[in-house]
């Protein structure tokens, strides 16, 4: 096709929006909808492409993967590969164990389906995952691979397929269906291709309109699609469903810039964003990596951000010219591409093949293995009541009321309820309970703050977790007589940000106007990234763990909420707010065998060891004394 200045330019602000929001997502919460302008924008493209061959009966369904393939993966496998052969030198078995996963599914363009089974692309988790970003990559090959045949077959069959009515009607009916899984199964709907296949249909139809823009209108269409764009990656968040209707106003948006075609924008056409729209590729191959690797090392201030955004243009100006540009130009590959690419697969599977088994020849690490197998989340799988339904699929929504910590041969009188942040402190409770021989019962699950009401923090009502809160909430305000003692425990800083600190202060109030004794747990430390991999990995290489070399600037919203449920505690004899000091070291970390282990997981929780070694601490603490006076009672 024609080559355009204004859509290279659009593809400017697509990569840009991205780049930003992975390297500063509080600055642009709605980044993530540069992939949707990049799907609407390859719909436009391909769309062309498929029907100006049929149309001059020149299309090969061949060629056109052989030029698909041609511009994709030379620089797709370049990045694979140099990333791979980093994370082979310094990442610990199981996390050279995912890699060989995710570049495996990568390379073969599966790795949407990959990363829609395991817990999301807004998950804390994601930044473990190096190759997260090429999901966008498999859904636009999937659909490389179904369109033209589909376009080809009813060409064969003498069925019209340029008719903008019958399109349309297609994107709407594929639309609705994405509202379905958007609200019913949101990983699927984010990362699968019947999902967003409309996006990319989106801009098939663009191309077979024949609407045009008077040109005295270009002007103010141009602008108003890059509002659209720009105002969806400052106004949406993470925690909207996506892509449910939302995702129409960045379609929408790119789908204005495309239709008025100006051909002297001083908004696309700038010497600035031909640049880097020429390097969109490169640069969004890149700069994931970075992100991850900065993560990793945990010093995110704003100068190393600042120059990681530098080595990603640099390394994505050097991939333009020399595999973008210079590989694929080559003799060499020209010649040979058939062969390379045979090598490239065969490499592939043999490296996949090779980390999924690798782990067992790290087994003589011992220290490494004893510690980083309990650096994980205490949940119903591993011994504890917590039921984790972002991890494990064989989770079952129903009463939890039975499960219990601590001796067996006794009436609970203790009930711990909460979420994930309640479901973190029960290997400690458990230790406690049995060391002092009395009974807790648990009901913990995702995002269940305590509270009588409907309310769900991250909105996402499709997920089983909320069903499973609704049943917890109706045990909580109904079936907790026989207990004397409910201990609460929860994701403060953000049940505080949503507005729903007002709705557990009415569950303390109530429960102590019943006469029953109420706990408060605190939040630990909330770091700015996930501490156990870099734990882990330094771990793996021999080298120490410091805490405090990690910033922790979103603690202090937890801080913040602490003072709130200590002048709580302090209006009423019966409540009781237990401090950090009463369970951590100042140090954020402990010692075992001689090393220092941060009581951290993922930033956020703590894993089921550093709960353990919170017993040693409480044991010693007013709080803990306190607590048995009152189940003595």
């Amino acid at each position: 096709m024609k080559y355009r200045q204004d859509i290279n330019g659009l593809r400017a602000y697509a990569v840009l929006v991205v780049v930003l929001y992975h390297f500063w997502p509080n600055l642009l919460p709605g980044g993530f909808v540069g992939v949707d302008v990049f799907f609407v924008i390859s719909g436009y493209l391909m769309t062309g492409i498929v029907i100006k061959g049929i149309d001059n009966s020149s299309f090969k369904l061949s060629s056109f993967y052989i030029a698909r393939v041609d511009r994709i993966v030379p620089a797709l496998v370049v990045m694979i590969f140099i990333v791979s052969l980093f994370g082979y030198f310094i990442l610990p078995h199981q996390g050279l164990k995912a890699l060989g996963l995710d570049a495996f599914g990568s390379l073969f363009f599966i790795s949407n389906i990959i990363y829609s089974l395991d817990s999301g692309y807004f998950s804390t988790h994601s930044l473990d995952k190096w190759f997260l970003h090429t999901w966008s990559l498999s859904v636009e090959w999937q659909f490389y691979l179904i369109f033209p045949i589909c376009l080809l077959l009813l060409h064969k069959l003498k069925i019209s397929f340029k008719s903008p009515i019958a399109w349309l009607i297609l994107i709407i009916l594929i639309f609705i269906y994405s509202l379905f899984l958007s609200k019913n199964a949101p990983l699927e709907a984010f990362f699968h291709i019947q999902s967003r296949a409309w996006e990319l249909l989106a801009g098939g139809l663009l191309y077979l309109t024949s609407f045009k823009i008077d040109d005295k209108y270009k002007k103010i269409t141009e602008i108003a699609g890059l509002v659209l764009i720009i105002s969806s990656a400052i106004l949406f968040n993470k925690w909207k469903m996506w892509p449910g209707y939302l995702a129409l106003v960045p379609v929408l948006g790119t789908c204005l810039v495309i239709l008025a075609d100006s051909k002297q924008s001083i908004f696309t056409h700038n010497s600035l964003f031909q640049y880097i729209g020429k390097r969109s590729y490169s640069l969004y191959l890149w700069h994931w990596p970075i992100v991850v690797a900065i993560n990793y090392w945990g010093n995110t201030n704003v100068y190393i951000q600042l120059t990681a955004l530098a080595v990603a243009f640099v390394l994505a100006a050097i991939s333009f010219q020399y595999v973008e540009k210079g590989a694929v130009s080559s003799i060499v590959y020209t010649k040979y591409k058939k062969f390379i690419y045979l090598v490239i697969f065969t490499i592939a599977g043999v490296f996949f093949i090779f980390t999924q088994y690798k782990s067992n020849l790290d087994s003589d690490n011992l220290s490494y293995s004893k510690i980083a197998s309990q650096q994980v989340m205490p949940t119903s799988t591993n011994g504890y009541c917590f039921k984790d339904f972002n991890t494990n699929n064989d989770t079952q929504i129903g009463l939890t009321s039975l499960c219990s910590l601590g001796t067996d041969n006794k009436k609970s009188k203790v009930l711990l309820f909460g979420d994930s942040f309640a479901g973190q402190y029960e290997p400690l409770l458990d230790e406690f309970a049995k060391r002092n021989n009395f009974k807790i019962d648990s009901v913990t699950t995702n995002w269940c703050h305590a509270s009588f009401e409907k309310s769900f923090f991250p909105n996402q009502e499709s997920h089983p977790s909320f069903q499973q809160c609704l049943i917890n909430r109706d045990f909580l305000a109904n079936k907790t007589d026989s207990y004397n003692i409910i201990i609460l425990a929860g994701a403060w800083a953000n049940i505080s940000n949503m507005g729903y600190l007002g709705e557990v202060q009415s569950v303390v109030e109530s429960y102590v106007q019943k006469g029953k004794i109420v706990y408060l747990l605190p939040s630990p430390v909330n770091y700015d990234m996930d501490l156990v991999k870099k734990f882990q990995m330094l771990l793996f290489n021999g080298l120490p763990f410091d805490a405090s070399r990690f910033t922790k600037t979103k603690d202090s919203n937890s801080l913040k909420v602490h003072q709130q449920l200590l002048q709580l505690a302090s209006k009423y004899s019966d409540v009781h707010f237990i401090e950090r000091s009463h369970l951590y070291n100042t140090s954020d970390q402990f010692i075992i065998e001689g090393i220092e282990v941060p009581y951290s997981l993922d930033g956020s929780h703590i894993s089921l060891l550093g709960s353990k070694a919170l017993l040693e601490n409480f044991s010693k603490s007013d709080s803990s004394q306190q607590l048995l006076q009152d189940i003595n009672k």
